[in-house]
């Protein structure tokens, strides 16, 4: 059965993965507007933010809210540290995902036996 709080928490973990995935492109587009950085420059942090955005995604779609919880909770790690370390330029994108997956990672309150 799918409770309100459940859809709630997909809800925040799917602003989490839009948000990643604006912040993301919004990146790639900087990256590619300027012009000067090799692929081989970029390349670790593409794949850093991809499996940050594959992990707010798995958040968003999982039906077990065990594995929505996992991933909700790497999402909110993968995504804060992006943006301590890139606040300067596109951080603030993703540490708002990381506090939207922070809000999916919330466990659900125990069931009286």
């Amino acid at each position: 059965m799918v409770t309100v709080d459940a859809l709630t928490r997909r809800g925040w973990a799917a602003l989490s993965s839009a948000l990643a995935a604006v912040t993301l492109a919004v990146y790639v587009a900087v990256i590619v507007g300027e012009g000067d950085d090799s692929f081989w420059e970029v390349f670790p942090w593409l794949v850093l933010m991809l499996v940050s955005l594959c992990a707010a995604v798995l958040a968003a779609v999982a039906r077990d809210s065990r594995v929505r919880q996992a991933f909700a909770l790497a999402a909110v790690v993968l995504l804060a540290v992006l943006g301590l370390v890139s606040i300067f330029s596109v951080g603030l994108g993703f540490l708002l995902a990381a506090v939207a997956a922070g809000m999916a990672a919330v466990g659900e309150k125990p069931k009286p036996a």
